[in-house]
């Protein structure tokens, strides 16, 4: 039988199929190198001395879209599948980006503090709306997508978008830009959706921030590498960006020093993007469906025999 091991807890469904099918090592199986055909992984880092030594290893099964905590030179080197889910997160993902962008547009967390502390004098700031504001989508894969139909079609937003990898669907009413400094002049929301890569890391740094027009917005539900922190962070404090909702970092979790989150106008969550009940569901079922075909365990029409 094959030997299965889940490094980060999965839905409980997506373990139940798992089990039925192979032996699993249950999180956060430390082991794994010595005995695994195939591992699960969300987060854990797997590195190149694991991925070396494990003689038996043919998949990872990512349960999300990024592999940067995946050593993907020892990848290549071992012959590994990597195998990924990149449909499965796309609506928990694009809701939080558009949630970001009510809460910064009306600003839900300064008000929120007001009431709380009711401690400030000061006249409250006035909110704008999503309709007719510029969206700038830096990536446009399946979340940028998503959350161009959200934005186009539930608030009239005007969205634009780059990516010089994906052709956008034709009924999707999106103007492709052929930069991300031309994205950059026309948004009054930036928002990310890109992969941490060697050509992302630092890519929104103080060059495209100071772009983007002043009283502009910044979300980040990519991935933390690919916006400066400290780049971010001067913008806001010298009033170029009216704020900025974030669910990554650099550093995650961030450290309670990060000057980020002392700033008013940051809104921020721990990297929550696709934790919904559906998107678990959804992520953890094909992941495993993934690595069972790709180990060639028959474990379809078993499946349907029970059902």
């Amino acid at each position: 039988m094959a030997v299965v091991a889940v490094l980060d807890p999965i839905a409980d469904s997506a373990m139940a199929l798992l089990r039925r099918h192979v032996e699993v090592l249950p999180p956060p199986a430390a082991s794994w190198p010595e005995r695994a055909d195939g591992i699960v992984v969300r987060a854990s880092p797997v590195g190149a001395a694991a991925i070396l030594t494990a003689s038996r290893l043919r998949v990872i099964g990512k349960h999300g879209v990024g592999t940067d905590n995946i050593d993907l030179e020892a990848v290549a080197q071992r012959q590994v599948v990597v195998a990924k889910t990149p449909a499965a997160n796309a609506d928990a993902v694009a809701e939080l980006a558009i949630g970001f962008m009510l809460a910064l547009l009306r600003r839900v967390a300064w008000h929120d503090r007001g009431i709380r502390i009711q401690a400030s004098s000061a006249a409250p700031p006035v909110g704008r709306e999503l309709k007719g504001a510029r969206l700038g989508l830096l990536g446009f894969g399946a979340i940028g997508q998503r959350v161009a139909r959200i934005a186009r079609m539930g608030f009239e937003a005007e969205v634009a978008a780059y990516d010089p990898f994906v052709q956008p669907p034709r009924d999707l009413q999106v103007r492709m830009l052929d930069s991300a400094s031309a994205l950059c002049a026309q948004s009054d929301i930036l928002s990310v959706h890109l992969p941490l890569t060697s050509e992302t890391r630092g890519l929104v740094g103080a060059r495209l921030l100071s772009a983007l027009p002043q009283g502009a917005f910044v979300v980040n539900t990519g991935r933390g590498g690919v916006v400066e922190e400290v780049a971010l962070l001067a913008a806001l404090r010298g009033g170029r960006l009216a704020g900025a909702g974030l669910d990554v970092f650099e550093q995650e979790p961030p450290t309670a020093e990060l000057a980020l989150l002392e700033h008013p106008n940051v809104v921020t969550t721990p990297h929550i993007g696709a934790s919904t009940r559906e998107a678990m569901e959804r992520m953890g079922r094909s992941v495993v469906e993934q690595v069972l075909d790709v180990l060639g365990v028959e474990w379809r029409r078993e499946e349907e025999r029970h059902a």
